[in-house]
């Protein structure tokens, strides 16, 4: 089975490919090209392990939260190979993706994706269950929900701009994971599971954004002085 998977939900660009029991992934990291280098990596990807697009039989991605413009053009992408070449695609949740990086940890994991303006996007999870919605949300404010925690694992490159305000609330053992994972290989084994599960997207799946874009909240604004 080749399955194709895509990450753009932050500045780091993931694309993996399984081809039956080979795994193969390019990473380029802090750039933010997103819509210039996605479909050459996807066709490079493809080439190294001799294979045409048209071969996949499967498509991953993360639908969000994270970068509004990173998540439109991985979703759109994918999107028009699946309707194209007629192959189905399965979406994760960014933090979901995430926290399963992170999967050997018996304990409340906090992901963390920066969202701008001293803001995150982030959800509980406690032994593995999501506890909470996913949360636009400052690095003070969670610190109700978690006072009663003991020890929490912070993971995502953006946890040490969280880390540095929440440590000033938070009074309990903080473990901290920021390195790159690889996250495409992570992503193509929840998508197996779903797949052999049933669960496949509907086309009308979208990019998930749990905060309005910088152009909506400037249209709504002009809407309102009107």
């Amino acid at each position: 089975m080749n399955i194709l998977a895509v990450t753009t939900f932050d500045d780091t660009l993931q694309v993996a490919l399984k081809k039956d029991t080979i795994y193969y992934a390019i990473i380029v990291k802090g750039q933010f090209k997103h819509s210039t280098n996605l479909v050459p990596i996807i066709k490079e990807i493809c080439e190294k392990n001799e294979i045409m697009v048209k071969d996949l039989n499967l498509l991953t991605i993360t639908r969000g939260p994270g970068s509004f413009t990173g998540l439109r053009i991985g979703m759109s992408a994918l999107k028009g190979i699946s309707v194209g070449l007629n192959i189905p695609i399965i979406s994760f949740s960014s933090l979901d993706l995430i926290k399963q990086s992170c999967s050997f940890y018996d304990g409340v994991i906090l992901p963390i994706i920066d969202a701008r303006k001293q803001r995150f996007y982030t959800a509980i999870y406690n032994h593995g269950v999501k506890e909470t919605e996913e949360l636009d949300i400052n690095a003070i404010d969670i610190k109700t929900e978690l006072s009663v925690f003991p020890e929490i694992l912070l993971v995502g490159q953006d946890a040490p701009k969280f880390l540095e305000e929440f440590k000033k609330s938070y009074e309990g053992k903080i473990i901290l994971d920021c390195s790159i994972k690889n996250y495409g290989e992570i992503l193509i084994d929840m998508a197996i599971d779903a797949f052999n599960k049933g669960k496949v997207d509907n086309i009308s799946q979208g990019p998930t954004y749990i905060r309005k874009s910088e152009a909506e909240i400037n249209r709504l604004n002009k809407e309102k002085l009107q």
